[in-house]
């Protein structure tokens, strides 16, 4: 009888290190798996908000330029009446 419980003790300590092993790499996967995705979300807000200041930029750039040959034209048409 004393054998049966030592290896049911052994039978049961192997399980419940089985089961914590198995445990924490099932909470790893997870965690590694809510990092990607939050590393991809955080990607992607990033390029998003870099996206919008392009925009911003080439938005201003294109009314500066607009505002510019304006002016080119403006001088240009006042030096063809003033000649």
């Amino acid at each position: 009888m004393l054998g049966y419980v030592f290896f049911k003790s052994v039978i049961i300590s192997a399980l419940l290190r089985i089961t914590k092993e198995q445990v924490l790499v099932v909470a790893f996967v997870i965690l590694n798996a809510i990092n990607v995705y939050n590393t991809v979300i955080l990607f992607g807000q990033i390029s998003s908000m870099i996206e919008i200041e392009v925009e911003m930029e080439t938005d201003v750039l294109a009314a500066e330029t607009a505002s510019n040959i304006v002016k080119l034209l403006k001088h240009m048409f006042f030096w063809m009446m003033t000649s």
